[in-house]
């Protein structure tokens, strides 16, 4: 019995060593699960993104784009995806607009080019082929400008799907345009006279363009940030500019005189109008008066011509009398003939 409890207490004996082995593997399993979960915990949580305002975002699962027409285009606002490589996310600038400037038709730039000074300002000849840009219009004229095209994308999924190389798309769209919309514009519009127009013009060629293609881009304006005739012309082309702003201001100048001496005339017209039409109706009022005096007169003196011969010399005298200084009144008596004699004074009559 007792040989038997001792082989029981030997079998489940176990070495320090072996003991202490056997804790340092437990320990190093439990970390190892640790360490896994937040690996896994890590990848799950690096699927966590981002899309800012004015930005749109699709995600491709192995290369295709997932979900509907309804949520594919992910808005602003926090997102989860599958980490790379099952996931890629696609994030693009929908509610920005985005600028583009288009040289191609403008002349070579010598500053751009390290030279020395007086080559620099040296102006070739002629235009280089190759090297300058230039328009040309539909008489068969040169011109050079610089556009900035503004567009957003309105469609990111169309946009992704149909475009790979947007300032290509761009500009060779543009080429198109300015070429076939210069061609049917003179020179002088170009350049002159109908510069808004043209812009317009070209600007609504270019939308036209970009709604046939169905690439998911709108443009929003197209505007000339400089425009100039060719460089070797530009002197006699601003004397000509110069001119016709002079013929211009001389036109003005005369029409301006000519309202001027118009408006005078017509105020000087009114003036007299109105004071003949004043002077009319003065005439008319006091010929009416006298009119209306004398049938007064003429009615008194048919009901009684002594009376009214009598009254009327009356008042021719007090008339008389009232404008005279000394008043003598003689009488006539037997048809006698009388002397009147006044003494004056001589000291009066010297003044």
């Amino acid at each position: 019995m007792t040989d038997e409890i001792r082989q029981q207490d030997s079998s489940t004996y176990i070495d320090p060593a072996h003991k202490s082995l056997l804790d340092a593997l437990k320990v190093t399993f439990r970390l190892i699960k640790l360490t896994m979960t937040l690996v896994i915990a890590g990848f799950l949580c690096s699927g966590i993104f981002v899309v800012k305002q004015h930005e749109s975002a699709l995600i491709l699962r192995f290369g295709k784009i997932v979900g509907t027409p309804a949520d594919r285009v992910l808005k602003a606002g926090l997102h989860w995806a599958w980490p790379y490589p099952v996931d890629q996310v696609i994030i693009l600038p929908t509610g920005r607009v985005q600028n583009l400037t288009i040289d191609n038709f403008w002349y070579n730039d010598l500053k751009n080019i390290p030279a020395n000074p007086a080559a620099q300002r040296r102006i070739p000849q002629a235009l280089q082929p190759g090297i300058d840009g230039y328009i040309i219009s539909g008489d068969v004229n040169i011109a050079h400008a610089i556009w900035t095209l503004r567009y957003k994308i309105i469609d990111p999924y169309t946009y992704y799907l149909t475009v790979k190389d947007i300032d290509t798309l761009l500009i060779n769209l543009f080429n198109n345009t300015i070429v076939s919309t210069a061609g049917r514009s003179s020179v002088d519009m170009i350049l002159r006279t109908g510069i808004e127009e043209f812009r317009s013009q070209v600007e609504h060629s270019m939308q036209e363009k970009l709604a046939s293609i169905d690439c998911g881009i709108a443009l929003q304006r197209l505007d000339i940030e400089r425009i100039t005739p060719p460089r070797q012309v530009k002197a006699a082309f601003d004397d000509v500019i110069q001119a016709e702003q002079e013929h211009s201001q001389k036109i003005n100048e005369a029409k301006t005189y000519s309202a001027r001496i118009v408006s005078e005339a017509q105020g000087k017209a009114s003036q007299i109008e109105s004071e003949a039409m004043a002077y009319h109706t003065h005439i008319i009022e006091k010929t009416r008066a006298d009119a209306a005096y004398l049938a007064e007169v003429i009615d008194k003196y048919e009901n009684s011509p002594d009376m009214f011969l009598f009254m009327a010399r009356e008042n021719s005298l007090k008339k008389i009398m009232d404008n005279l200084d000394d008043i003598f009144i003689f009488s006539q008596q037997d048809n006698r003939t009388r002397e009147i004699r006044l003494m004056l004074d001589r000291r009066e009559q010297q003044r």
